[in-house]
């Protein structure tokens, strides 16, 4: 089901502002720039980094909940881009449990492999989206 211009955008504003902030971190430590604790400059751009990071999912899951009564419930009912949607869903509920792990998580060992499963699913993300916007647009169009 088509989302308003006004919805679209807000999910569109809010993914980009998570996907960015959370590839941009990633790409700051894996070129080798200070970490937290090392000076306080970077300490402080990575605080902020990470907070907005962090401040954008939290608004993401709020956009998510929006969609669930009309987009979501109304295409699951006339079973339209299931699969697409289905697979959204499920990365939704990875990143999500993964986040989780990483803000309060301490065991050893789970937190790398949290990380990575959280940095793998967070770029596979919008290119999933992409793909359930393409065909959510076929189906449309072959329905007319």
């Amino acid at each position: 089901m088509k989302l308003s211009i006004f919805h679209k955008w807000l999910v569109y504003g809010v993914l980009a502002l998570v996907f960015n902030t959370g590839i941009f971190h990633y790409l700051s430590e894996s070129a080798g720039f200070p970490s937290f604790g090392e000076r306080a400059a970077s300490y402080e751009w990575e605080h902020l980094l990470l907070s907005a990071h962090g401040v954008g999912a939290m608004l993401y899951l709020l956009v998510l909940g929006s969609l669930f009564p009309v987009h979501i419930k109304k295409s699951w009912h006339v079973g339209r881009n299931l699969w697409s949607g289905s697979l959204l869903l499920a990365l939704n509920a990875v990143l999500v449990i993964t986040a989780a792990i990483l803000y309060y998580g301490s065991v050893d060992g789970v937190r790398p492999l949290a990380d990575q499963i959280h940095f793998w699913a967070g770029v596979l993300f919008p290119l999933v989206v992409v793909g359930h916007v393409t065909l959510g647009r076929r189906q449309k169009q072959s329905l007319e």
